[in-house]
């Protein structure tokens, strides 16, 4: 379904926590590190699970203070379409989709550090 409303990113993972933090999130280890996410249904530590983010919610930067699902990579593409720059970053051997708004000053090659907000993950059940 997540896939059929437009790009998303499917990374996969496993629980690493045996309950919701005191901001209702659960820990997930996936390919690209540790990242604090939301649920969709009842787990148990060990589950594995499949975490959803959209292009469009990931942003540049340090964004958060407290460093919550900061990951860095290397940008490998842009491409300009208009009112948006479409992003493949490479993190942790994984590709990512990151929509920009323009103006951007990232270009290809650039290392940068992406913040994927913990409220606009979702850690969906495999």
């Amino acid at each position: 379904v997540a896939d059929f409303i437009g790009k998303t990113n499917f990374l996969k993972g496993r629980i690493t926590a045996s309950a919701l933090d005191a901001d209702g999130l659960i820990t997930v280890e996936t390919e690209i590190g540790e990242l604090k996410t939301r649920i969709t249904d009842a787990f148990s530590a060990a589950d594995k699970v499949t975490v959803v983010v959209r292009p469009e919610s990931i942003g540049l930067g340090a964004d958060r203070v407290d460093g919550a699902n900061m990951v860095e990579g290397t940008v490998d593409s842009l491409s300009f379409l208009g009112n948006l720059v479409d992003c493949v970053v490479q993190v942790g051997g994984r590709s990512l989709q990151v929509q920009l708004v323009p103006p951007t000053t990232v270009q290809a090659g650039d290392r940068v550090k992406l913040n994927l907000p913990p409220d606009q993950c979702v850690a969906m059940p495999d």
